[in-house]
């Protein structure tokens, strides 16, 4: 499944203008913490600790640079760059989530160390050959339509032995009816994949694949708990969204919890590599696993 069509993306952007627009306040915060345990200012399905497996992936070193794609308000990005001593570039189509994440890098004083722009990821990106020592793209690559020529752009971007890491939140893995479809895609354009297709665009597009993990049960215990974390502050909630953002997004956390937990429209990690590596790195196993 798959396809190399370009088409305009369809779009609910009031979706992403209530989550970034009330990103900072107290009472998101809390839900995040609530539904996470740790609040790293994620807006995806990712934890602290799924963030610190994959870096062990990343290997990136003080002095190095990573491109975050898709970075939302910034805190994944921030938290790498604090735990590895790289330097983050974070791009984002939304203003509101640039403008989150550059107000949270000046709290944290971490100026120096991030930039953060809005830029449109499906489109061709204005950064140079070998720009950066790693790309990471978490839980966003399906709302990008052609993958090949994105993932044809990032690797344009990494230098040599550098290392590409993304997550497809929509890898369908059994029957998923047009209703359920409808529901899992209401915020914005979706590319539904399989696991087959991405192998054939990392090898199409001259990576080696390191890793290929299924993280599935990650997306369905977020979406039970960040369901569960806004249900307990309904109230406020459908006062600050509205009534049919609020249900929306609830209806939304249900069907991904549910397809995730029945194992039909699944959650993959990818890692690989552009071609460059010492002797040490090409003698590391390539694995598809599954988490638990």
């Amino acid at each position: 499944m798959g396809h190399t069509s370009n088409p305009e993306p369809r779009s609910n952007s009031g979706h992403y203008d209530t989550n970034y627009g009330n990103f900072q306040k107290e009472l998101y915060s809390r839900i995040r913490r609530d539904a996470f345990g740790e609040d790293i200012g994620q807006n995806s399905w990712l934890t602290a600790e799924e963030q610190d497996s994959f870096l062990s992936l990343l290997k990136l070193r003080p002095g190095e640079r990573l491109l975050d794609v898709a970075c939302g308000a910034g805190g994944p990005a921030l938290r790498i760059a604090a735990k590895t001593g790289c330097s983050v570039l974070g791009i984002d189509v939304h203003p509101d989530a640039i403008s989150a994440a550059s107000s949270l890098a000046a709290q944290r004083r971490m100026g120096e160390v991030s930039e953060f722009r809005v830029e449109d990821a499906s489109r061709s990106l204005p950064f140079p050959d070998s720009s950066f020592d790693a790309i990471t793209c978490i839980d966003a690559i399906n709302h990008l339509p052609d993958r090949r020529a994105v993932i044809a752009g990032w690797v344009r971007m990494l230098k040599p032995s550098g290392r590409l890491l993304f997550t497809d939140s929509a890898v369908v893995t059994g029957p998923v009816t047009n209703e359920e479809i409808a529901l899992r895609t209401y915020a914005w354009f979706c590319l539904l994949t399989t696991l087959a297709f991405n192998e054939d665009v990392l090898r199409q597009c001259g990576l080696r694949k390191l890793v290929i993990e299924d993280v599935t049960q990650t997306m369905a215990e977020s979406a039970h708990r960040r369901k569960a974390a806004r249900a307990a502050y309904e109230s406020v909630l459908r006062a600050t969204e509205g009534d049919h953002a609020y249900e929306a997004q609830q209806n939304f956390l249900a069907i991904v919890g549910k397809l995730a937990r029945e194992r039909r429209l699944s959650r993959f990690v990818f890692a690989a590599v552009k071609p460059g590596m010492c002797a040490k790195q090409e003698c590391e196993s390539t694995s598809v696993t599954e988490t638990t």
